[in-house]
């Protein structure tokens, strides 16, 4: 092709040839809706909220919103440059952080969470809140404490857990009332997100998990006080102040990391485990029908020799406790 228009420039203009492709697909529980995220076309970098609404085993499109695409039933829920007004996306640090880690090239939604029916979505733009009703593609803002990372509805879809300020809190979407469910003054200290060794060489990006009742949480709890800083200066700006961060090298302390189930209410339960020999919360689950299960490692294992891991499962106490329950259990097998 032309000079203007050879490789290198198209690899750079359409980020690796990925945009316009969707991604990030989510099945209803029915098999009767699927959510993506796509662009435009394939040098937009702006990613949309799509629906696809399907009956099983029909390929005809059903739901009452307008169908944005004729004969494929594809809706379009969210278009962030509508909800910005046009204005620009003014990225928080946490979710500028956030996509660096995860390799994040495109703009606009980037990620999103649903409830199991795909009734409802949540996603941040901006640092700010949004729901969206995916049958009806009704997009509204929530009142938010601060600015939003990883927000996530509950398994009923009544409520959108996020984290701000390195604390998680709940709002609920039909009063719009947001509380801290669990936070701390110190820095140093987050509730419910992915310390820098789970996100950069563990693939975990979030740091709680939706009880499937929707009345309590397994939230992680990451202390960096341990870890070493670096400063790291701008040669080419070296009047700007060096930005300090906590970076866990080979052979330095990691982050302090916990997990605790806690209730709506404010009650907690710590999970126990060998955190000496097992420091790394590698993944965790809570399916319906099942126990809270996690994942932990021990920093000689490998995805290549997982003889160190070991699973855990703990049973959700049946009433509210702050303490933890007899009967509760964390069990360890190679």
């Amino acid at each position: 092709m032309a000079g203007s228009q050879g490789f290198p420039r198209q690899h750079a203009r359409t980020r690796g040839f990925t945009l316009g492709e969707p991604r990030g697909f989510t099945v209803s529980a029915d098999g009767g809706r699927v959510a993506f995220l796509r662009s435009l076309a394939g040098d937009d970098p702006v990613n949309r909220l799509w629906v696809l609404d399907l009956p099983e085993g029909s390929g005809e499109p059903q739901g009452g919103a307008p169908v944005d695409r004729a004969g494929t039933g594809e809706r379009l829920v969210a278009d962030p440059g509508a909800l910005l007004g046009g204005g620009p996306e003014d990225l928080p640090p946490g979710e500028r952080a956030r996509r660096e880690r995860a390799r994040e090239r495109a703009a606009g939604i980037v990620a999103y969470a649903t409830d199991p029916q795909l009734s409802v979505a949540a996603f941040a733009l901006g640092g700010r809140l949004f729901c969206a009703g995916l049958p009806g593609a009704r997009v509204r803002e929530l009142a938010a404490a601060g600015p939003v990372l990883d927000p996530r509805p509950d398994p009923t879809g009544r409520r959108v857990a996020y984290v701000t300020g390195g604390a998680l809190h709940v709002v609920e979407m039909d009063r719009g009332a947001s509380r801290v469910l669990a936070g701390e003054d110190d820095p140093e200290v987050t509730w419910g997100l992915a310390e820098f060794i789970a996100a950069e060489e563990m693939d975990r990006d979030r740091g709680y998990w939706w009880a499937p009742d929707g009345q309590r949480l397994a939230v992680a709890r990451a202390d960096t006080s341990p870890v070493a800083r670096l400063h790291l200066t701008d040669p080419a700006n070296p009047q700007v102040t060096p930005v300090t961060l906590r970076y866990p090298a080979a052979g330095t302390d990691n982050a302090e990391v916990r997990l605790f189930v806690v209730e709506l209410n404010g009650g907690r339960v710590g999970i126990e485990w060998d955190r000496q020999a097992l420091p790394y919360l590698v993944e965790v689950a809570w399916p319906r029908g099942g126990p809270l299960t996690l994942l932990v490692q021990s920093w000689r294992s490998s995805p290549a020799s997982p003889r160190g891991w070991t699973a855990g499962a703990w049973s959700a106490p049946s009433t509210t406790t702050a303490a933890t329950p007899a009967g509760s259990r964390l069990a360890a097998r190679p």
